[in-house]
């Protein structure tokens, strides 16, 4: 597939492809990841006979959901309608990581309750990978860890790094992530290299060693508009690390406000700054809130349990 704006050909060369596939392989389940192939790969399985059970994962609504816009509203109703068609039969499931996702799908495609799932922990998380470590020591860093995107909050995390510092609190402040320009809601280059200048924070690109991201930091934030149940946070939840993020879907299931973390308004730069303040300033509620992120992540969102549940899932389906 090609990710952002394609022609209608491209579109239906999907559907094809994906037809392709299931008859050649003819299997028992077709397991599809993200919205474009939830739609089109539904599509293509009507059309197969017999037609495998077919589980849809949604691992967000990413920005076609975000847009409030009048294109935005008529885009998402098509998409909406065409996945009800599709996805109304018995042999559908449709898999969210939040329930806030799976309401607005359901409403909006007429999906019946029984053929919705809602799995805790999103993706999982290997907890030997991202192995729990002390705080560090030092000028405190707080990491925002995803692609270089509006919708991540990306915009009110460097306003909330100025407010920290007008201030005269002592931190560092680091985004950490790649330059996506194949999204709608990408930043330019110039745009971050803009804000690194200023000195309000740094940027690490794109990192391979998140493990040792995380082990660096005091603070793990992510100020996003939505998700799904975002890998960032889970990660930073496994090392240990507090957590400062905003209190919509997907964020909210990550964290226990004032348990292993804060939450703050989604597009509210200055309540990011307080809340982000509040925890560097306080080692003991750093370390306590680190502690439960750790003990949530442990039991709640390995990549293990992650796993159990979706065999369990196929077993449901096809039988023991």
């Amino acid at each position: 597939m090609t990710r952002g704006k394609t022609g209608l050909l491209d579109e239906l060369r999907i559907v094809f492809e994906v037809r392709r596939v299931i008859r050649s392989v003819n299997p028992d389940i077709v397991h599809q990841f993200a919205m474009k192939l939830a739609l089109f790969g539904t599509v293509a399985a009507r059309t197969v006979r017999p037609m495998p059970y077919v589980i849809n994962s949604f691992v967000g609504l990413g920005y076609l959901f975000a847009r409030e816009d009048v294109i935005g509203r008529v885009v998402r109703r098509c998409y909406l309608g065409v996945y009800g068609t599709a996805a109304r039969h018995r042999r559908v499931v449709s898999v969210f990581q939040n329930a806030d996702n799976a309401d607005t799908v359901r409403r909006g495609a007429g999906i019946a309750r029984g053929a919705i799932r809602v799995t805790q922990g999103g993706s999982g998380v290997d907890l030997e990978k991202f192995a729990s470590s002390p705080l560090p020591s030092g000028e405190p860093v707080v990491v925002l860890a995803a692609r270089m995107l509006w919708d991540k909050g990306i915009a009110e995390f460097v306003e909330a790094a100025k407010l920290i510092k007008a201030r005269g609190v002592s931190a560092r402040l680091a985004l950490v992530g790649a330059l996506d320009a194949a999204n709608p809601a990408a930043i330019s280059r110039a745009q971050i290299e803009e804000w690194v200048r200023t000195g309000y924070v740094e940027w690490w690109g794109l990192r391979r060693d998140m493990e040792q991201v995380f082990a660096s930091a005091t603070v793990a934030c992510l100020p996003s508009y939505a998700e799904g149940v975002p890998r960032s946070l889970l990660e930073a939840a496994a090392c240990g690390r507090p957590i400062v993020t905003t209190d919509v879907s997907g964020c909210r299931d990550v964290v226990r406000h004032g348990e292993s973390g804060l939450l703050v308004p989604a597009r509210d730069a200055e309540a990011l700054a307080g809340a982000i303040t509040a925890i560097i300033s306080d080692h003991a509620m750093a370390k306590r809130m680190g502690e439960s992120a750790r003990r949530i992540a442990e039991s709640d969102f390995s990549i293990a349990s992650v796993s159990q549940r979706t065999i369990e899932l196929y077993r449901d389906l096809i039988g023991p």
